[in-house]
């Protein structure tokens, strides 16, 4: 999310929020980001996806 916030782009702390946002930055073609700029939000992306199915299980498990 720093990234972004250093790109001027703001966006919700909310999970759904970033993914979206993270989406929608990654397909604006008109945004004039860097190639290596958008390789490094797609990968935080997928780290972040990683983390939150991580503590997803974590939480599953939690519950049982």
């Amino acid at each position: 999310m720093s990234l972004l916030l250093e790109l001027n782009i703001r966006i919700s702390n909310r999970k759904s929020g970033i993914i979206s946002a993270i989406d929608g930055v990654l397909e604006d073609a008109t945004n004039d980001l860097p190639v290596e700029c958008r390789k490094a939000i797609y990968t935080a992306k997928l780290h972040l996806n990683w983390l939150i199915e991580a503590v997803q299980q974590y939480d599953d498990c939690l519950e049982k």
